[in-house]
């Protein structure tokens, strides 16, 4: 993988996380009690932010194989 695609996966991971980080903090904002009636939102939130979660894992891993690859030269 070229330098700058890895560089490239590399931010959408570090904005995968950002995203995940703000959608925590709704999330815990919610299930402290600061908005009433929003159990719904809530659901939706955390399935959102494991869906997040689960993608950041999977572009960070394929950043991690290309760079073994590169790395031993296989690439």
């Amino acid at each position: 993988m070229p330098p700058e695609e890895v560089r490239a996966l590399k931010a959408c991971v570090s904005e995968l996380s950002a995203v995940g980080r703000n959608l925590n903090q709704i999330a815990r904002g919610i299930n402290a009690g600061q908005q009433e009636g929003s159990e719904p939102l809530s659901k939706h939130l955390n399935e959102v932010r494991q869906q997040l979660g689960d993608l950041r894992a999977h572009v960070a891993q394929i950043v991690r194989a290309n760079l073994m690859s590169w790395e031993s030269g296989n690439a």
